[in-house]
């Protein structure tokens, strides 16, 4: 007989199973099936929920969008593109005109003035002044400087070797005010050569520090190209008008002391004589906005 709890096989008459110790009553002599255990299924590892995107609105999400693909895209922060950006503008400007003579069109408009004052072909005089006018150039860029610099050799040479020439003749005091002329204009020249090397020396710096940033990721030659352009541009400008109240004063008190009023308030209508162009202000803006950017901003 089996027992009917554990279906184990008991002998016959058994009152108790003698392996769970159940009672035999109503014990068959067929086997019975052990009960089936069940497995307890196997419980899933808990999941936190998926953090649901952040919403962005307005413009500044906009910027912040169009900010971070170009740092994807470049692989810089915010910092390097604002340096970046300013030397590529500090570039361009340098090959504007840095340096402006307003006296060579007020003047051509004085003479014009005059002539057409006195004149019954007034209309026509004032279209052929036009026309000249657009073949004068007011402004020069820093290569154009560098050749004024050459011309300015070539004049003091000239006026040199007459002065010589006429010095052998007589002993005057205009020659010797003459020679004093030269030499300053000697020196405008030089000074004037040394600027233009200056300058080929910031667009050098612009370059390697542009270059190493994209290569080495070092920012310590553009932080030192930024700072010799805005000095560069800054001399520009300040010398631009240091040297107009010079010519100023010398023009008028030269035909002062000559007696010559007229001549003085020609003058005075004609000024200023040198201005700084376009050119060099927005060098010193751009190269200026470029290095405050490199100790401000971040780079995230």
């Amino acid at each position: 007989m089996f027992c009917p709890h554990c279906g184990a096989q008991q002998p016959d008459g058994a009152v108790f199973c003698g392996n769970c110790g159940q009672s035999m009553v109503g014990a068959s002599s067929a086997p019975q099936a052990a009960p089936a255990r069940q497995t307890p299924a196997p419980q899933q590892p808990f999941a936190a929920p998926a953090p649901a995107p952040s919403a962005h609105h307005g413009l500044g999400s906009s910027g912040s969008n169009f900010q971070g693909t170009l740092s994807a895209a470049t692989g810089f922060g915010k910092r390097s593109l604002a340096m970046l950006g300013g030397a590529v503008a500090s570039f361009v400007c340098m090959f504007q005109p840095w340096v402006s003579l307003p006296f060579v069109d007020k003047g051509l408009d004085y003479a014009l003035q005059q002539a057409a004052s006195g004149s019954s072909t007034a209309m026509i005089e004032q279209q052929l002044g036009g026309a000249f006018k657009a073949f004068i150039n007011t402004s020069f860029d820093m290569p154009h400087v560098f050749s004024l610099s050459g011309s300015l050799r070539g004049i003091a040479s000239a006026a040199n070797t007459y002065i010589t020439q006429m010095s052998s003749y007589a002993d005057l005091p205009a020659l010797q005010q003459a020679q004093s002329a030269v030499g300053s204009i000697n020196l405008a020249a030089n000074v004037l050569t040394i600027f233009f090397v200056l300058w080929i020396a910031c667009l050098a710096a612009l370059i390697a520090g542009v270059v190493l940033k994209f290569v080495k990721k070092n920012d310590v030659v553009l932080i030192a190209a930024f700072g010799a352009t805005a000095a560069i541009s800054l001399v520009c400008v300040i010398a631009s008008f240091v040297v107009n109240g010079q010519i100023e004063s010398n023009l008028v008190s030269a035909f002062t002391s000559m007696g010559s009023s007229s001549t003085a308030g020609i003058i005075a209508s004609i000024k200023p004589f040198i201005q700084p162009a376009f050119g060099a202000i927005l060098t010193l803006i751009f190269s200026a906005a470029g290095l405050v950017c490199s100790f401000v901003l971040k780079e995230d």
